[in-house]
C-alpha cells in the first residue's frame, strides 16, 4: 500500500472514531475530498515546474537517488530555478538543464543524472546557461555582422549552439568547439571586427578543425601587430618562433613564457599594440616570460 493511500486510510479511520464519518461511508469520496485539499495546499507551479516534478518523483525514487519526498517540496524548490535556458542544453543552472538529465535518468541512468536535477545541480546544472549566455553576447555584440538573421536571431543563434562540438576546455583559441566560440564571443566585446567572425558557426577562420595554436598564434600577430608594432617580418618566421614556445600553460595565462600567454596578449593587442604586440613576441616583451 502506498504512503499516501496508508496516510489517508488513516485519516479516515480516525474521523470515524471520532464519528466525524460513517465507516459505511464512501471511502473514494473523503479520498478525494483529502486530494482536493492537499493539491490546494500545493505553491503554484509552472508548466516547466510542474513536468520537472513528475518526472524527479517518477524516475529519482530509490534512496540513492531520490531529491524530494513529495510535490510540495519540489514546487517550493522549482519556484527559485532560472527558466529561460535552453531546452535540452546539459548544463547551466536552469530548470531546463534539469528536464534534460531527468529525461536521461528516465532513459536509463538515473545513478548518473538524477544528482545533476537537485537544487544544488549536482556540479552539472550550475553557473550560467551555456548557450544563452553565448547567444546573448552575438545578439549584443555581434548583431551587425549577419551571423544569424536579425528576425528569430535567437532561435537560430541556439540552434546553432547546441550541434557545436563540446569537445574543447574553457578558453580555447582554436578548434571546432564551443568554447573556442564562446571565447571569442566573449572577447568581441572588446574587439568586435575580429572576435565576431570567430564565434559564428563557420568558425571563421580560427574556431575550425585543423588549427593549430600556432596558426592562431601568427594570425593573431600579423592582425594586430603592424606597423612599427610588427613582431614577425613573414609566417614562416613567427611558426618557427611559435614551434619552440611551451604550450604546458593555461588558456587564461596572462604572464608565464607560454603560448598560451602569448596568445592572450595578441588577443587584445588591437586595443594595444605599443605593450601587448611586445609581451605576445619571441622575448615575451618582459611580461610573457618566467
Amino acid at each position: 500500500m502506498g504512503r499516501r493511500r496508508a496516510w489517508t486510510l488513516a485519516l479516515w479511520s480516525l474521523a470515524a472514531l471520532a464519528g466525524g464519518c460513517n465507516f459505511t461511508e464512501d471511502l473514494d469520496a473523503f479520498e478525494a475530498e483529502v486530494e482536493a485539499r492537499r493539491d490546494a495546499a500545493l505553491p503554484e507551479a509552472s508548466p516547466l515546474c510542474q513536468t520537472y516534478c513528475e518526472l524527479s518523483l517518477s524516475v529519482c525514487t530509490t534512496s540513492s537517488t531520490r531529491v524530494f519526498d513529495d510535490e510540495a517540496e519540489c514546487f517550493t524548490a522549482c519556484a527559485d530555478y532560472v527558466s529561460n535556458g535552453i531546452d535540452d542544453e546539459t548544463s547551466g543552472d536552469t530548470v531546463q538543464c534539469r528536464i534534460y538529465h531527468l529525461t536521461a535518468a528516465r532513459d536509463g541512468d538515473p545513478i548518473t543524472h538524477c544528482p545533476h536535477t537537485a537544487p544544488d545541480g549536482g556540479g552539472v546544472c550550475i553557473g550560467p546557461s551555456p548557450c544563452g549566455s553565448y547567444c546573448g553576447q552575438m545578439q549584443e555584440i555581434c548583431l551587425d555582422f549577419n551571423i544569424f538573421p536579425e528576425e528569430g536571431f535567437r532561435d537560430a543563434c541556439v540552434s546553432a549552439c547546441l550541434a557545436y562540438p563540446n569537445t574543447g576546455i574553457a578558453g580555447d583559441t582554436s578548434g571546432d568547439t564551443f568554447q573556442c566560440r564562446q571565447r571569442a564571443a566573449l572577447a568581441a566585446r572588446n574587439d568586435p571586427s575580429t572576435f565576431c567572425p570567430q564565434a559564428a558557426p563557420d568558425g571563421g577562420g580560427v574556431c575550425v578543425a585543423g588549427r593549430s595554436l600556432c596558426d592562431t598564434y601568427c594570425d593573431l600577430a600579423s592582425a594586430n601587430c603592424t606597423g612599427d608594432n610588427t613582431i614577425y617580418t613573414s609566417l614562416a618566421s613567427c611558426q618557427s618562433a611559435c614551434a619552440g614556445f611551451r604550450t604546458d600553460g593555461d588558456n587564461n595565462d596572462t604572464t608565464g613564457d607560454t603560448l598560451q600567454c602569448r596568445l592572450n596578449r595578441l588577443e587584445v593587442a588591437a586595443g594595444d599594440p605599443g605593450r601587448e604586440c611586445f609581451a605576445g613576441a619571441a622575448d615575451g616583451g618582459g611580461v610573457c616570460v618566467d
